[in-house]
């Protein structure tokens, strides 16, 4: 596998028994040794994926260290724990996708390069509808102004 390809770092995320806490489980499926990786959790669970703006936070919440691993060998795993800004059944980010790491083919550290690590997150449900359908519930009169507003739309586009 070409060390400038490198696919094979991949993140499991579950939530644990404590709540908006997240286990991290960081394994290497490819054939290198990875020495120092680096990745940010912050962009797998940051705020706005638990419905938070955080464009008025203090920098001390929003600037969240790095996950740092020292070396991981081919089929070799390591896990961490990280508070994170609520509980699963809040999350409203994606289930899996990929993320941007950084590392160095090198005990040393010299030669950091970047890779695109896969990620996972566990018990995520992915059919957001029900989410959709119980706000829908609870606001049927912006419900209804966005359905007649869509419908006037429509009809302004059509002639």
């Amino acid at each position: 596998m070409s060390i400038t390809n490198y696919e094979g770092l991949q993140i499991t995320i579950r939530a644990t028994e404590e709540s908006g806490t997240y286990e991290f489980t960081a394994e290497n499926k490819g054939n290198l040794t990875l020495w120092h990786i680096a990745f940010s959790t912050y962009e797998l669970l940051g705020p706005g994926y638990f419905g938070l703006d955080d464009t008025h936070m203090p920098e001390s919440l929003t600037n969240e260290e790095l996950a740092l691993i020292r070396c991981l060998v081919p089929g070799a795993s390591v896990a961490f724990s990280r508070k994170k800004w609520g509980p699963l059944d809040r999350y409203r980010g994606p289930a899996n996708g990929s993320l941007d790491a950084t590392f160095s083919p090198h005990e040393d550290g010299e030669g950091r390069l970047g890779l695109r690590a896969s990620f996972i997150i566990l018990d995520v449900t992915p059919n957001r509808q029900i989410h959709e359908a119980s706000h829908l519930s609870q606001h049927p009169q912006a419900f209804r102004f966005g359905k007649a507003l869509g419908n006037l739309l429509g009809k302004l586009r059509g002639n």
